[in-house]
């Protein structure tokens, strides 16, 4: 019964790891895009005018993310409880009381966990420099021909490319 659960253990562990390549590649693929849901509040207008920094937006990234870090969590917990990040994040968070926006504040600042989660994660375990340089490629690939088509066509393209990050342009704009 024990050599059974060993490799039981071993094609867990393979899973596992397989897994989190997958989600690593899918999330730097999909960096250059800006495929997510907007959510806009009172605070997101000022004077009338919705600004785009000042409303929440929960990306696809996001969401990988958010599985990286799950499938990561003692990498991450190890990361963050180093005294120089504990303090880095304990001054943030005491920044959100003084804050003009508290909302907006509290969003950056859950923003600025997921970016030193991830990077404990991808200093933890790498890519191999081939995939990653492939993700990078292949997005900025798929958002350079978006430009190209904007740009030929004078105007955005809209449709199924407004969820990959195109607003509305104009030549009034």
């Amino acid at each position: 019964a024990k050599p059974a659960k060993r490799k039981n253990k071993k094609t867990n562990l393979l899973y596992f790891d397989r897994l989190n390549k997958i989600l690593a590649f899918l999330f730097i693929l999909l960096l250059p895009t800006q495929l997510g849901k907007h959510f806009f509040f009172d605070f997101s207008y000022v004077s009338g005018v919705r600004i785009d920094y000042l409303y929440p937006t929960i990306h696809l990234t996001d969401i990988l993310a958010l599985l990286l870090i799950v499938l990561n969590l003692k990498t991450v917990l190890t990361f963050i409880k180093k005294k120089e990040v504990v303090l880095i994040l304990a001054v943030l968070l005491l920044g959100i009381g003084f804050a003009k926006l508290p909302p907006v504040s509290f969003y950056r600042y859950v923003k600025i966990l997921e970016f030193v989660s991830l990077f404990a994660i991808f200093i933890g375990k790498p890519l191999r420099q081939q995939t990653t340089m492939l993700a990078f490629s292949f997005g900025a690939l798929f958002e350079f021909i978006l430009v190209v088509l904007q740009f030929t066509q004078k105007h955005s393209l809209q449709g199924l490319f407004y969820f990959f990050g195109e607003r509305t342009l104009s030549l009034s704009i």
